[in-house]
């Protein structure tokens, strides 16, 4: 049986399942064929583009995570977004033919799917629902980006962190008692790689942070109680 028989996410032929491609493929089933689309997985810290890269396809990713980063001059990696399931990769080319800028490793062992731009592109066109989740991908991408540029302005660890933390929480109604909660999607190590911080210091800052009775976190859930604060911390260059 060839990989495109059934689609390993939903049972269906030839097709990509809306709840796993939930950040672009919502309510909508894409019918694809075997001569433009394909599932392929990749090992964990596979390099799957590299600068000047031609992209003839747009990737989507079905399973596990990945990250786009740059090497400046003195070698060291800045990490530039982390890829989680249903995110796309190659859409800021979907409408031209330039090579790709940075890299792209996977950090586990991943599973995507590539669709030929231009059939990806004749989809768009031909599916309304798909063009305006593709819109509202997009802008939610633009936002996120202006957020990291935003929070990498700041010059501690302390600032960076608390800039993070407001960034997410500002995505959320805060709650009747002031309180706001969500859910960090990142583990520590992710965030210190996108903030450029190390693992320690991203514990030992949120350790301080909830010493000061500004958040709680369980897990992966945050609880901010003093959003306030936080912004202060963004500004206060005493935050080390």
């Amino acid at each position: 049986m060839s990989t495109f028989d059934k689609c390993n996410v939903c049972n269906e032929d030839y097709c990509i399942k809306k709840d796993l491609m939930i950040k672009i493929l919502t309510r909508t089933t894409v019918k694809a064929s075997e001569d433009c689309s394909q599932y392929i997985t990749f090992p964990e810290n596979h390099i799957l583009l590299k600068p000047n890269d031609e992209l003839d396809n747009i990737y989507i990713l079905n399973n596990g995570k990945a990250r786009i980063y740059r090497v400046d001059h003195t070698g060291e990696k800045q990490i530039l977004r982390l890829l989680n399931v249903g995110d796309l990769l190659g859409d800021a080319h979907i409408f031209d033919s330039e090579v790709y800028e940075y890299y792209v490793e996977t950090t586990t062992e991943c599973e995507f799917f590539l669709i030929n731009k231009n059939e990806f592109k004749s989809i768009v066109k031909n599916n309304n629902n798909l063009s305006i989740d593709l819109i509202r991908y997009l802008s939610n991408k633009i936002e996120d980006l202006e957020l990291l540029v935003n929070t990498l302005t700041f010059h501690t660890a302390g600032q960076r962190l608390a800039a993070y933390l407001v960034s997410n929480a500002k995505k959320v109604v805060p709650k009747d008692d002031g309180t706001i909660q969500f859910k960090i999607s990142l583990n520590r190590d992710e965030i210190a790689d996108l903030l450029g911080l190390t693992r320690e210091t991203v514990s030992r800052r949120l350790n301080y942070f909830k010493k000061l009775s500004f958040i709680d976190i369980k897990g992966k859930n945050v609880t901010i109680h003093n959003i306030n604060k936080l912004e202060e911390l963004m500004y206060n260059e005493c935050c080390h």
